[in-house]
Formats: structure tokens, sequence, C-alpha cells
């Protein structure tokens, strides 16, 4: 009896978790729903499915609205960081400066390729779709202080030039760069 019990509980639940993931995917793809409720559903998908999530996630990356982009990739991160850092080098073009913001912080969190990150990092700080006229965006100083918290003797040249831009914000960053990099030449 008790073996019944347990398997109809079991049943139930499962059904209750498929009509609970239903209702989430609903939520998650509405466009008629608001930002917050989107991305909890979103959230909440991952939580409950886990790797089984994926294909939601890959919906939400391709999605024409920035936020379930950037829902999508924060979530990835937290399900398959290796697979995070593919996607957010592509969203580093993405055309929301959040979601590019994101994609950054990804990318900075994998200690395993930071080389390949110094080199992105530094194209994407020459990128001009992160200035407005001569104004830095937000995403370049972020850029910034990651490369200089461990400048290398290479990159010498390259904190030189950024140490004579208008933008103070970055010309911070790169005035400790180099102030680092004559401290290690001792």
């Amino acid at each position: 009896m008790k073996s019944l019990i347990l398997a109809v509980f079991v049943i139930f639940s499962l059904s209750v978790q498929a009509e609970t993931y239903k209702e989430l995917q609903s939520k998650a793809f509405s466009n008629q729903a608001e930002m917050s409720v989107r991305w909890k559903a979103l959230m909440d998908i991952v939580r409950m499915k886990k790797h089984d999530s994926i294909r939601d996630l890959k919906k939400a990356l391709s999605s024409k609205v920035w936020y379930m982009r950037n829902a999508g990739l924060i979530a990835l991160d937290s399900l398959n960081a290796d697979m995070a850092f593919d996607v957010a080098k592509k969203q580093l073009h993405d055309p929301a400066l959040v979601v590019r913001s994101a994609a950054v912080d990804i990318l900075i969190k994998n200690k395993k390729r930071q080389g390949e990150v110094r080199e992105i990092l530094w194209r994407e700080l020459a990128s001009g779709k992160n200035k407005v006229k001569s104004k830095s965006l937000w995403i370049r100083p972020q850029i910034g202080e990651y490369l200089a918290q461990n400048p290398l003797p290479s990159e010498r040249e390259k904190f030189l030039s950024l140490a004579d831009e208008k933008d103070q914000d970055v010309r911070v960053q790169a005035e400790k760069a180099l102030k680092k990099l004559e401290s290690q030449s001792f």
C-alpha cells in the first residue's frame, strides 16, 4: 500500500512540475509580461530543469528583447561556465550595452583562459561601439579596471595610449596599470 501511495505521489508531483514548467515557459516568453516576471520565470525554469533548460536559454539568448538575452546569458553561466564563455564572446557584439557588460563579467570569471580574455577585452576597449563621441560607455572603465589589476609588461604601450584619453575613468585605470608596471620593473 505504501508503494502505491508513493507511486501516486511521484506521478502527481511530476505532472504538477510539468504543468508548472509550461506555465513558467509561458510567462518567460510572453511579450505581454513585465520584465521582472519574464526574468524570474526564466530563472525558475533553470532551477527546475537544470541542464534540460538549455533549449529555453537558447531561445532567450536569441530574443529580440535585451533583458531576455541578458537573463539567458546569466542563467547559462550558472549552469555551464564553458558554454557561457563561448556565448559571452558572441554577446560582446550585442546591440545592448547591458548584455555586453554581462558578457565581459562572464569572460573575466574564466581563470583558465585569461590570455584569450585579455586579447578580447583589449579589442573591446578599442571598439567604437563602446563610446559615444569621446565619452566612454561604462563597459570601457569596467574592462580597463580588469586589465589594470594585473597589467602585463607587453601591454605598457597600450596603457600609455589609454593614459592620454580624454575619458577620465579610462585614464585613471591606465595610470594605475602604469604605476604597477613601473613598480614591477625595479
